[in-house]
């Protein structure tokens, strides 16, 4: 397949997929575009101009970066060139561009799009991606309705078409049940999908329901997102006990444990942390703390006041000076490091009898405010 650019003059020039030869980095030019201002389609043009070789799997991979640090308005112009200068155009392209209208010009614009798209491109994936975002938006009724049409059309019998109502709670068990009846296999984002119905509907016993049927079915279809769910339903019950089981059994039997594991687990490793605060197991908390940092990103999760008063409030008792610093570490980590924490940081040091010498330092560079008693308290920790 073959892509074309066009430039002033009615110019056409060829784009090669193959990956031989060396040129600068097509994906370095378009990421700067948030900084230097100029649209995609100029600075493809450009690139071409200079007689450059825009190759269609690197345009492919420049908007799975772009989609990834959620730069869709860059990510949607590649998409649209492409479609200006490619007239054959693969099936995944058709629900990516879909996805982009949806985040960029709204749901309308894609139902509009949707409305467009040759009849072999009419399937599970364009469809269902529509579908999603009628979940997403919790438009129900559009999201029934189009289901309905995917029924209709013989694409609906999909682990995918029904994932996405799954997660409407009240719904949940009978959609189980229609696709056991229609033969289509429970995997792991099914189960995980139903366990989570359940915790929101505050129905422990559907919980453990799931987890039972997915022993029995397959051990392995449990993973992180099992126990996520389970220590969140527990937890909403103050159910101490369970999530101390829940916890031991995932330590010992969860196959893809890993403290590193990116995704929503900051809030689950929150969970067992708070368990450890209240049961003043500090260590087994703080080790759960930094599991939550190390799974957090973007600034999109920090521990709760209460739980950082708690550890704070634990080193400056126990003149726990390294702790402490550990913990503050942490809080930096996560954009969390304040004025209160360095203010129990100089109590440990205090209680103590340690200095901090370059403590004054460290705050002016985090930009710490420094009301009356802090400086106080820097005074008998990092004297002038």
């Amino acid at each position: 397949m073959t892509l074309h650019g066009g430039v002033g003059g009615g110019g056409r020039f060829p784009a090669s997929i193959t990956r031989r030869g060396r040129q600068e980095p097509l994906f370095r030019r378009l990421s700067a575009l948030g900084a230097t201002g100029g649209t995609v389609g100029q600075t493809l043009n450009q690139y071409i101009r200079e007689g450059k070789i825009v190759k269609k799997y690197e345009l492919e991979r420049c908007i799975k970066e772009l989609r990834k640090y959620k730069r869709y308005q860059h990510a949607l112009e590649i998409m649209e060139w492409m479609v200006m200068w490619d007239d054959n155009f693969a099936y995944p392209d058709y629900t990516i561009h879909l996805d982009l209208i949806s985040k960029v010009q709204g749901i309308a614009a894609a139902e509009y799009n949707l409305s467009t798209l040759p009849p072999s491109a009419n399937n599970c994936f364009t469809y269902g991606l529509l579908l999603n975002c009628y979940c997403k938006e919790k438009m129900i009724d559009k999201a029934l309705g189009l289901f309905k049409k995917m029924d209709e059309m013989n694409i609906a019998s999909t682990s995918l078409a029904f994932n996405n109502l799954l997660g409407q709670p009240e719904r949940a068990p009978l959609l189980i049940q229609e696709m056991r009846q229609r033969n289509i296999p429970l995997g792991t984002f099914s189960y995980n999908i139903l366990m989570h119905s359940h915790s929101c509907l505050n129905d422990i016993e559907g919980v453990e329901r799931v987890i039972k049927e997915m022993e029995e079915e397959n051990e392995k279809e449990i993973d992180w997102m099992t126990y996520s769910n389970l220590a969140a339903a527990l937890d909403k019950l103050n159910d101490i006990d369970g999530l101390k089981r829940c916890f031991e059994e995932w330590e010992s039997s969860c196959s893809s444990y890993d403290r590193r594991s990116k995704g929503p687990f900051c809030w689950t490793w929150e969970i067992f942390m708070v368990f450890f605060l209240k049961k003043h197991q500090i260590d087994s908390a703080l080790k759960c703390m930094e599991a939550a940092v190390s799974a957090a990103k973007d600034n999109e999760w920090h521990p709760k006041p209460e739980s950082i008063d708690k550890f704070l409030k634990y080193f400056e008792e126990e003149k726990d000076v390294n702790g402490a610093e550990e913990f503050c570490k942490m809080l930096k980590k996560v954009n969390h490091l304040d004025s209160k924490a360095y203010h129990s940081l100089l109590h440990a040091y205090i209680a103590s009898g340690k200095p901090a010498p370059d403590m004054r330092r460290r705050m002016e560079a985090d930009g710490i405010e420094m009301n009356l008693d802090i400086k106080n308290l820097l005074e008998r920790v990092c004297p002038r």
